[in-house]
């Protein structure tokens, strides 16, 4: 598993009728810890798009080759535009991290051909309550907006376009 979280949840509204949380990479000496944040992404790129069997495979002196791996289904070599993958990338590792959920589902694996677009929920999470023994469905989407309000508005439009 990946080192200690780098990012923060600064705020959240876990309970509203559109759920959302605003984080945070951190901001120190008149800079964005960028290098740390993007450093951090890489930490958890295997995590996100491996199957669970590439995962258990995994040979430790091999990690350039992990990551190749990873990197080639991961990212979208043709896409123009704005991309998601990022956003992908760090919602399924603050949801790992801050809401201790799994992967259920990697959306990456159920495309039907090389370089189509992705149409669906960003993640696809699991998480479990060893207490009550509940199983909770996660589905989400990153978005990146300037002003919470609006990314709230957005992502509720996504959701409401699922279905």
């Amino acid at each position: 598993m990946p080192a200690p979280p780098v990012i923060s949840v600064i705020y959240s509204e876990l309970n509203a009728s559109v759920p959302g949380i605003v984080c945070c990479a951190g901001y120190e000496l008149g800079q964005w810890r960028t290098a740390r944040l993007a450093k951090h992404l890489l930490d958890w790129l295997p995590d996100c798009a491996l199957t669970a069997e590439e995962k258990s495979a995994i040979e430790p002196l091999q990690p350039y080759r992990t990551l190749e791996t990873a990197a080639r289904r991961f990212f979208k070599v043709d896409a123009k535009g704005p991309r998601g993958e990022l956003g992908e990338l760090l919602i399924h590792a603050l949801c790992v991290q801050e809401f201790k959920t799994r992967q259920f589902v990697a959306r990456l694996f159920y495309k039907m051909r090389t370089n189509n677009t992705i149409t669906g929920f960003d993640i696809v999470h699991l998480k479990h309550d060893a207490a009550t023994d509940d199983l909770e469905l996660w589905l989400g989407e990153a978005k990146f907006h300037k002003d919470f309000d609006q990314g709230k508005r957005c992502s509720a439009a996504t959701y409401r376009m699922m279905g």
